[in-house]
């Protein structure tokens, strides 16, 4: 909707010097409609691909598609180390070279910082552990993908459950296989997994405008709909390149149990 957005004339199209798509769960973004409408505006693209190693648009790897791409190493990730890291990509070398200066302090030499930078620089240990689980990830993220595939065979007559979109254009990774519980009983289906010892989390149980930083800085609570509303509905179901296939046919008895039991 981010045409829709600007044509309303509701937003300063002269304040915008970005756009931040989020390739929530492991699947992209509409990069084309966005990527109309950096050219149109000429704005930068900063992709957010903290849960989407490996995924794709149109055939192109998320992360060398917009100006720079950030990726997220940490441990829960589809590509996770044993700690904390992560990664930034991008084309332009201004923009590398910048980039390596703020992760090691701001600076290029050992004492004389040009920015205030960080102390970001990947440990010797991670970078060890990423290079041997890169070697699998197009196999883990592949097993992601079975899963979720039956998921959605098993899961698709279920009429108070909306999966997951998918396109053939775009290659999700899951990350997480979120579903929609709009009947308004996901509170009590999330207890009813857990008392089978199935493990079920709520991403997210509140969206960003209403979390307390941007408090009397953002919309009013009501004035998002959508978003207040998914954060009722969704449920985000186990899924893991290790699981087997009678922890997934579990998963999927005991959801068709809650519903078929009446709740």
């Amino acid at each position: 909707h981010l045409k829709e957005i600007l044509s309303t004339g509701h937003v300063d199209k002269h304040r915008i010097v970005g756009v931040l798509p989020v390739h929530l769960f492991g699947h992209s973004c509409d990069m084309s409609t966005i990527m109309d409408v950096v050219e149109q505006y000429s704005l930068f693209v900063l992709e957010d691909v903290a849960q989407a190693f490996g995924a794709e648009w149109m055939g192109k790897k998320l992360g060398g598609i917009g100006t720079i791409g950030a990726f997220s190493f940490f441990p829960t990730k589809n590509l996770g180390s044993f700690g904390d890291g992560g990664l930034v990509t991008t084309n332009d070398d201004r923009l590398a070279e910048l980039v390596r200066m703020l992760l090691r302090h701001g600076g290029k030499g050992k004492y004389n910082v040009e920015h205030i930078g960080y102390n970001s620089r990947l440990d010797t240990i991670q970078a060890s552990i990423l290079q041997v689980k890169m070697r699998y990830i197009d196999e883990c993220n592949l097993k992601r993908r079975r899963i979720a595939e039956f998921y959605n065979r098993a899961l698709q007559d279920l009429t108070s459950i909306k999966l997951p979109l998918y396109y053939d254009t775009y290659q999700h990774v899951y990350h997480q296989y979120t579903i929609r519980v709009t009947d308004g009983c996901r509170d009590q289906l999330h207890l009813a997994l857990k008392e089978k010892q199935i493990s079920t989390m709520i991403y997210y149980p509140i969206s960003l405008h209403q979390m307390k930083v941007f408090e009397g800085r953002c919309v009013k609570d009501g004035s998002l709909n959508n978003a207040e509303t998914m954060c009722g509905e969704v449920l985000s179901l186990p899924i893991a390149p290790l699981m087997s296939l009678e922890e997934t046919e579990l998963v999927v008895a005991s959801i068709r149990e809650f519903f078929e039991s009446g709740n």
